[in-house]
C-alpha cells in the first residue's frame, strides 16, 4: 500500500514534485524502472468518487516519458492555473502505474495537498 505524503502548495504558483517508482524486494523498497510504463496522476477535492473518467479532477497527467526511466524517476508539475484552488479544502492525489505485461495499474503513491492562500490575489496567474 502506498504511504500518504503531505504537501503544501502556495496558491497560484507552479509546483513540481518528484516521484520514484519502487518495488518491495526481499522486504526492502528498491527503485524499479519506468521504461515502457504508463503513469497516471490524478488530484481531486475528494478522496474517493465513483466517476469513471476523472472529469471531477482538478489536475491529471498521463506520462509515458520520464525524467530518468531506468531508475524509476518522474516529475509531476502542476501549473499556476491548476494550483489556484480553494485554500479551505484539502486535495487528494494518487499515482497509478501500469507496467508492461501487467493488466491494470497499481497504486504506488497517495498524497494530500493543502493550498496555502495569501492576502494578495491580483497577481495569481502569470500566463
Amino acid at each position: 500500500m502506498a504511504k500518504l505524503k503531505e504537501y503544501t502548495i502556495d496558491r497560484g504558483t507552479e509546483f513540481t514534485f518528484g516521484y520514484q517508482h519502487m518495488h518491495r524486494v526481499g522486504g526492502v523498497d528498491t527503485s524499479f524502472p519506468l521504461t515502457g510504463c504508463t503513469l497516471y496522476f490524478t488530484m481531486k477535492p475528494v478522496e474517493y468518487d465513483s466517476e469513471q473518467t476523472d472529469t471531477t479532477a482538478v489536475a491529471t497527467r498521463t506520462l509515458t516519458t520520464f525524467t530518468d526511466a531506468p531508475n524509476g524517476i518522474a516529475q509531476i508539475t502542476l501549473t499556476d492555473v491548476e494550483t489556484q484552488l480553494d485554500p479551505t479544502k484539502k486535495y487528494y492525489a494518487d499515482i497509478k502505474v501500469e507496467e508492461p505485461g501487467r493488466v491494470g495499474a497499481i497504486k504506488t503513491f497517495e498524497g494530500m495537498f493543502k493550498i496555502d492562500g495569501s492576502p494578495t490575489n491580483r497577481n495569481l496567474i502569470n500566463g
